[in-house]
């Protein structure tokens, strides 16, 4: 025979567990508004000097000093990392540490791999910062970007450490979803970069 759990007339069941602040989060969805909002200034500036450069008929940039493949490559390697994050994200919300640290450790050495890349970018550009305006701008954009890669990669590693000591399992991983946000919109404003400098340069 089947035990079958009695209650107590009168008693109730027990409480449920109190909804955690998601202080993290919403903290991270403000600096990452602010973020975007820097950046799209950015892009109006730049955009701007562009087409008043291209309508007095001069180049915008010299020609061959911005290629494809190294914007190509970088976006790439974000695109793969957005898959190890969101696994990270996943995993450890279903308390698979295993695969959540694999996924974390795969999204760090991603993101280290973009920087490397902008840093062979700067290196290999026929561009000198101090000749106009226009090469200028096109380093104040990539480094913006970069820097805010190595904001995210900080926050990742932080939330990762915080994971690796077990103050993330099941619904409580809100920190590593608040660092995913922040890594999602990194991405996306790569990817405008990717288009407005390297595409249609």
């Amino acid at each position: 025979m089947t035990a079958v759990a009695v209650r107590e007339p009168g008693s109730l069941p027990p409480a449920p567990e109190p909804a955690r602040p998601r202080t993290l989060l919403v903290g991270t969805m403000y600096a990452t508004v602010a973020t975007l909002m820097l950046f799209a200034g950015l892009f109006g500036w730049y955009l701007k000097v562009r087409a008043d450069t291209l309508a007095s008929g001069k180049p915008f940039i010299p020609a061959g000093s911005v290629t494809l493949t190294a914007g190509g490559m970088m976006m790439v390697t974000l695109l793969m990392s957005v898959f190890t994050m969101q696994w990270a994200v996943y995993s450890i919300s279903r308390n698979d540490r295993r695969n959540g640290y694999l996924a974390l450790g795969l999204t760090v050495l991603l993101a280290a791999a973009q920087v490397n890349q902008m840093v062979f970018f700067w290196l290999n550009a026929k561009l000198v910062a101090t000749a106009s305006l226009a090469n200028l701008l096109i380093y104040v954009v990539t480094a913006s970007q970069i820097v805010m890669a190595i904001v995210g990669l900080l926050f990742l590693a932080l939330m990762a450490f915080r994971a690796l000591a077990g103050q993330f399992a099941g619904r409580h991983s809100d920190g590593l979803a608040a660092a995913a946000l922040f890594w999602y919109a990194m991405v996306a404003v790569y990817a405008v970069v990717y288009y407005v400098v390297f595409i249609t340069k």
